[in-house]
C-alpha cells in the first residue's frame, strides 16, 4: 500500500504551524522526520506546505513574544515581577503493534519573572528582517586627529649585556 504523502505531509505541517516539532510531528504522523525532510526536497507540494507551516508557526510566536513583551512592559510598570507562561507537552503511548502515537497535549500554567530582554532577543532570531539590528558598515580612515599625538611603534634594537 503507497503512502499518501501529500496527507501525511499536511497533517505534519499542520502540527508545525501550532508550533511542534517536526520530529514529534512526524512521529504522531508515523513517519520519521528524515523521510519527512526527503519529500520535502523532492515534492514541492510538500515544500511549499512546510514552507507555509514555518511561516504560520513564526508568526504565532511572533504574536505571542509580542503579546509577551506589551505584558512585560505593562507589568515593569505596574512594579509586577512574574507573568503567567503556558507550556505544552505532548504525551506519546504505544499502540498493540508497537508503534508510538500521540494521545495527547499536557498543558501547564506557570508564573515566571518577566525578562524583555530575552524576548527582544528571540524576536530578533526569529524575525530577523523586522526586529535585526540594522548595523552600519563603518569603513576604516587614515585620518587622524589633529591633537593626537603619533607614536613610533617600530621595535627598538636588542642590547647586548
Amino acid at each position: 500500500m503507497a503512502l499518501d504523502r501529500v496527507g501525511i505531509a499536511t497533517n505534519v505541517c499542520e502540527a508545525v504551524s501550532e508550533r511542534y516539532t517536526v520530529k514529534s510531528a512526524c512521529a504522531a504522523s508515523g513517519i520519521t522526520n528524515t523521510a519527512f525532510y526527503n519529500w520535502v526536497k523532492e515534492d514541492p507540494t510538500i515544500a511549499d506546505l512546510y514552507k507555509t507551516a514555518k511561516e504560520l508557526a513564526r508568526q504565532v510566536l511572533n504574536d505571542e513574544l509580542v503579546k509577551r513583551a506589551e505584558t512585560a512592559v505593562e507589568k515593569a510598570i505596574n512594579c509586577s515581577t512574574l507573568q503567567t507562561v503556558k507550556s505544552t507537552k505532548s504525551i506519546y503511548k504505544f499502540n498493540d503493534a508497537g508503534e508510538k502515537m500521540l494521545t495527547g497535549v499536557e498543558v501547564t500554567e506557570r508564573e515566571l519573572p518577566v525578562n524583555p530582554v530575552l524576548l527582544m532577543f528571540v524576536l530578533q532570531n526569529c524575525a530577523a528582517d523586522r526586529y535585526g539590528q540594522h548595523a552600519q558598515k563603518v569603513e576604516p580612515t587614515e585620518t587622524v586627529h589633529p591633537d593626537s599625538e603619533v607614536y613610533d611603534l617600530t621595535p627598538l634594537p636588542e642590547t647586548t649585556a
